[in-house]
Order: structure tokens, then sequence, then C-alpha cells
């Protein structure tokens, strides 16, 4: 996603405000403490839509907020806060919201007063087309170099919780076998983890029937919390009805280590770091381990 066509030297805050009321993209103003100096006119619009779900407003410190609402809301605000101390060129995140997708991207603004200019814009007829023109989510699933890339710029900024999730066939027929099945089974794999993990993961592949999954910001216990039901819900949903089991296995990574390090560490079973959860298998109607 590019950012709106606005000089990122603007001349002023007051100029910068003219400029983002005039957008079509939902727009937040955070100065350098990460407090909120303007919210545009698209964005008030959206807010106005729904009173119950209050949205951000002068002086308010959406950041430290994100840490009440949920691994996902914390990850996200993580990202911008790493724009704000300089870690991060820039932040990009893709969720939903009420019955719409936003893609986010957080960009650092060489303006006095101004920190971060944070664009929302609606994607909601990318996802419906991607998903053959019916409501819902698609699971975007990138490859496994974009799932390295990613997870060093995420390490730079904090700790990276990884969910690794590998479906297999229990009965006589092998999932190996079938690269049309596999791919299936991936994909719903891949949507299910999307409807049930926090707002902000990525998911990719890491090997050719291995997803993994990419929580920022989290620590040990949000990490378990998460996999829970991703386990439950994969045994209800695709387990039990299609004869199939998967491993899912947490790995908390640190900041320090290397991307491509703890991807070969999960994909490989190699021992596991201090901050790892024990795998679990998911058979159909069972969860063993």
């Amino acid at each position: 996603m590019s950012v709106p066509a606005i000089s990122r030297d603007a001349a002023s805050l007051e100029a910068l405000r003219l400029a983002v009321d005039d957008l079509d993209q939902q727009v937040t103003i955070l100065g350098p403490d990460g407090r909120v100096v303007h919210v545009n006119a698209a964005r008030r619009a959206w807010i106005a839509e729904d009173p119950s779900r209050p949205g951000p407003v002068a002086d308010h410190d959406p950041l430290a907020a994100a840490a009440e609402v949920g691994p996902g809301a914390r990850a996200i605000a993580a990202g911008i806060r790493g724009v704000l101390d300089g870690v991060l060129e820039h932040f990009e995140a893709e969720y939903p919201c009420r019955d719409r997708f936003f893609a986010l991207r957080a960009t650092p603004m060489a303006v006095d007063g101004v920190g971060v200019l944070v664009v929302r814009t609606d994607v909601t007829d990318r996802h419906v087309a991607a998903s053959g023109g019916l409501p819902g989510p698609t699971a975007r699933i990138v490859s496994r170099r974009v799932v390295a890339q990613r997870l060093d710029d995420l390490l730079a900024a904090g700790p990276v919780g990884v969910v690794s999730i590998r479906p297999r066939r229990t009965g006589p027929r092998s999932l190996e076998r079938s690269s049309a099945g596999r791919e299936d089974v991936v994909r719903r794999t891949a949507e299910l983890a999307e409807q049930l993990l926090p707002a902000g993961v990525l998911t990719g592949r890491s090997g050719a029937d291995r997803l993994v999954v990419l929580l920022p910001g989290v620590d040990d216990a949000d990490l378990r919390r998460a996999a829970v039901p991703l386990a439950a819900g994969w045994r209800a949903r695709i387990g039990r009805p299609s004869d199939l089991e998967a491993t899912i296995e947490t790995v908390l990574a640190l900041p320090g280590e290397r991307a491509d390090d703890v991807l070969t560490r999960v994909a490989g079973g190699l021992a596991l770091g201090a901050g790892d959860l024990p795998a679990t298998t998911v058979v159909g109607a069972v969860a063993a381990g």
C-alpha cells in the first residue's frame, strides 16, 4: 500500500491537517509521544457511524490503550511504536474491522509536532474479489522468504510469537500425494487462523504443507491463549470432517534471534528455546500431547 500523495516534509502541522482532511482514506496523525494530534474527516465519519466503538480523539494515546484490547491491537501498536522510535522505516498491517477490511500503513513525517502518519485504506473489495465474490475473509498466504523478512523486521521491535501448523491425513489416503488436496487444506487452515487469531497477524509458508503465523508483541501467556482456540477450531472445522490431524507448535522468538534460525527450528523440530511452548498434535476428535 502506498502512502497518499502528501509531502513527508509538509511545511507545517496545519498544512498537513488540511491535506489529510481531503483524503478518502482514514488518517490519524500522532505526535512524537504517540498521542493523537489530528483525526481526518474520513476517520471521524467512520467513528460517528458506530458510537459504541469510540475511535481516536485529540490527545488520546491509542498505543497505550491498545494494551487493554488484546494481542492483535498490541501487535499493531508495537509496529507503530517501532516507527515512532525510528526502529522501523514504516509498518503495515491488514485486518478486519466491523464488516470491512483495512490495510494500515504507519509512516514517519518530518513536520514539527508530528511523529507518524497512520493511514487506513478500505480493501474490502479486494478481499471479496479474492473469495470469488462472496463476503468474508480470504487468507493471504505469503512465501517463506516474505515471512522471514517480516519476522526479522518485527524482532527489531520486540518478541514475536510463531505458531506452526502442519496438517496431514490419518487415513489410507495420503495428503502428500495430492497437491490439490494439500493446497485446499493449507488454504482452509490459513483462513481459520486469520479468523481466530488477533488482527495484525501474518500467515505464510514454511515448507510445502506447513503454515506459520506471526503474532507480534505477545508474551508466553498471549501465545498460549492464541494457540488453544486455533487447535480446537482446526479439530472441529477441518480435522474431524476430513479425517486429518495437525501438529501445532508454538515458539516465542526474541529480539536478537535471526528469522531463518527461528523458522528452521520450528520446521525441523529442533531443541526448543527457553521461550518455546510444547507442541500439540490435534487429531480429528482428540487433542493429544
